[in-house]
């Protein structure tokens, strides 16, 4: 009977035992997406049902396709972080920091490739407890010497994870709402306040400068232009954007080159017009592109 009674109770307490191990598991897993709290630093951007003009076709010289303007609508909401990731968190994630641009761990990471950052995306995505966006079966490289090839790569936006943005989106964010050239100013003369939104040729004395110190756009985003150029997760097709409405789009399929957005601390405003980007190879580390993060609100896509 005893040896009965202590049965019991020792069932009893490994039952206590393994709730609290499974209530301890799910606290240490952060929740996903919650619409009502955004993470400090971040902002809401509010895509869902919104449709804008994406492209434009600048008169001159082309440098790169942005025509024709065609209507792109999304259907998810999306959260970013307002600043353009910096050295001191790629360092403290990654144990790297590999910038050509030293001197204050606050200026945001450089000479990183497409690679380094989807990497750091994923990293980010598994400490937080959350369904990575990307999925790959090797990685080519490390950090510190820099990540050129992923072997068997593929993604999913519609998971809950760390990502780069689309250019579609980074084109709707930029843009804020408006559908002048710049956000800041439709005309020539209004060139010279880009000194107030974006690291470029006119202000930033040719290097980058610490995250933030600028004024956000109308939707609360620091450096969304200038300082470096931000890596996007699509492919860079050379001819002209479909010319039919687009639904979330992602780009080609496959390409070359990736597409980056924003313009950098050494351009011109010409280079940070709301619908200009430009390419690089998705395992080239330059000086100028760095990255900034978003994840989707998985509920609604």
């Amino acid at each position: 009977m005893l040896i009965a009674k202590f049965t019991v109770a020792t069932a009893c307490a490994m039952l206590v035992l393994a709730r609290a191990s499974g209530v301890q598991a799910r606290e240490r897993r952060k929740p996903a997406f919650d619409p009502k709290t955004i993470p400090a630093g971040w902002v809401r951007i509010p895509a869902k049902g919104q449709t804008f003009t994406f492209g434009q076709q600048f008169e001159g010289k082309r440098w790169t396709y942005t025509f024709p303007a065609h209507p792109v609508t999304f259907t998810y909401d999306l959260i970013m972080s307002a600043t353009q990731v910096t050295q001191d968190e790629y360092l403290k994630t990654t144990g790297a920091n590999p910038t050509l641009h030293p001197g204050d761990l606050k200026r945001p990471i450089d000479n990183v490739s497409w690679y380094d950052a989807v990497v750091y995306c994923n990293t980010l995505s598994k400490r937080d407890g959350l369904d990575p966006v990307y999925s790959y079966k090797s990685v080519t490289g490390t950090a510190a010497a820099g990540i050129t090839a992923l072997e068997d790569f593929h993604y999913d936006l519609k998971k809950n994870g760390y990502r780069l943005m689309t250019s579609a989106e980074y084109e709707y964010v930029v843009r804020a709402g408006t559908t002048t050239t710049w956000f800041f100013g439709g005309d020539d003369a209004d060139q010279d306040q880009a000194k107030d939104y974006a690291w470029c040729d006119r202000n930033a004395a040719g290097e980058t400068h610490p995250v933030g110190l600028l004024k956000p756009n109308a939707y609360g985003v620091h450096d969304i232009n200038g300082n470096l150029w931000m890596w996007c997760d699509d492919w860079y097709d050379e001819g002209p954007y479909p010319s039919d409405a687009q639904t979330d789009p992602t780009g080609p399929a496959t390409g070359m080159q990736k597409i980056a957005r924003g313009g950098a601390f050494k351009n011109d405003v010409y280079h940070e017009r709301s619908a200009y980007h430009w390419q690089w190879r998705p395992s080239d580390h330059n000086y100028e592109v760095g990255f900034r993060i978003a994840r989707t609100a998985p509920s609604v896509r």
